[in-house]
């Protein structure tokens, strides 16, 4: 088996749920990466969270006395808004302080530098990808 293979092996999706009130706070977004990294066993890094899903807390069960608290989110339903998928190398999930600028870099560019925007935002390790046109195709087959 490939090194890279056995390494895969390790990697698994991770779901950071934040309410809003953190996820509107960049400061408390990068907190709870360092948390999130602490409980799963390496305080340095977060190199076993492939896809890191950071979602903000969109499903409510409001009391008969009409308080609001957290429901538990549907099973599979892992972007019920919108969503940005950010694709670092792995020297960034490697490594949680860099994990965490990513997160202020993502935040800036999707529109506010201190929070996250109301969007949802998904980590994935960088890989090589191969895009093919329609006139790669076309060429191919002799059209």
């Amino acid at each position: 088996m490939s090194t890279s293979a056995k390494l895969r092996l390790h990697e698994r999706p991770v779901r950071l749920r934040l309410p809003a009130k953190m996820a509107n706070d960049l400061g408390s977004i990068q907190g709870a990466l360092a948390e999130l990294a602490e409980n799963m066993g390496h305080p340095g890094c977060a190199s076993g969270c492939n896809p890191l899903h950071v979602h903000i807390e969109s499903e409510f069960i409001v009391s008969e006395s009409q308080e609001a608290r957290a429901g538990s989110p549907s099973a599979g339903n892992l972007a019920l808004g919108d969503r940005v998928d950010v694709f670092v190398p792995k020297s960034v999930t490697h490594d949680i302080q860099s994990l965490q600028q990513a997160v202020a870099i993502a935040a800036e560019r999707v529109g506010c530098a201190s929070c996250c925007s109301g969007f949802d935002i998904v980590f994935r390790d960088e890989v090589e990808m191969i895009a093919i046109s329609q006139k790669a195709i076309d060429k191919q087959m002799g059209v």
